[in-house]
This record gives structure tokens, sequence and C-alpha cells, in this order.
């Protein structure tokens, strides 16, 4: 079960950047190009705020995955610089 959430909050933010691109090109696609044909298409769905929503979910996500990531690393690090827990912690570098 902890496998399937870190895999969820690893790359879930996929989904929905995923999902507005495909709103932006259906945007573009429905309405955008038509209107640059000088047609109008008269649709009445706003297609750039669910986009922008889902843009803004997504990077929070992704930033999410990001932070914890990188403290998992920042954990690893810090134990591999420290094999023994009782023993004084060594520099990466130099000596002491």
């Amino acid at each position: 079960m902890k496998l399937l959430l870190v895999v969820l909050l690893s790359s879930g933010w996929v989904i929905p950047l995923g999902m507005a691109a495909w709103l932006f090109v259906d945007f573009w696609h429905n309405e955008g190009w038509p209107i640059l044909l000088g047609k109008h298409p008269g649709n009445s769905f706003d297609w750039l705020a669910p986009t922008k929503s889902l843009i803004f979910w997504g990077t929070l996500w992704l930033s999410a995955a990001v932070a914890f990531w990188s403290w998992n690393l920042w954990q690893l690090v810090q134990q591999c610089a420290r094999p023994d827990s009782s023993s004084k912690p060594t520099p990466l570098r130099g000596k002491a």
C-alpha cells in the first residue's frame, strides 16, 4: 500500500497536466482556429478556466513530489555520511 501511495505521489501529477494540455489543444481546435479564420463557433464552454486550474493543481502536485524526493535524498545523504548512529558525524570532505 505504501508503494502505491509513493507511485501516485511521484507520477500522478502527469494526469492533471495532461488533461490541461488536452483542453488547451481542444480550445485551439474548437475556438481559437475558427476565430482566426473569421468564423464564430459560438461555443459557450469556458475552455481556459479549467485548463488554468488543472495546471495549478498539476504543478502543486509536482512540487509536492519534488519536495518528497528531495527530502528522501537528503535523508539518504545524511545516512551515508553517518554509517553508525552512535559515532561522531564524519565530514563529507577533508578532516574535522
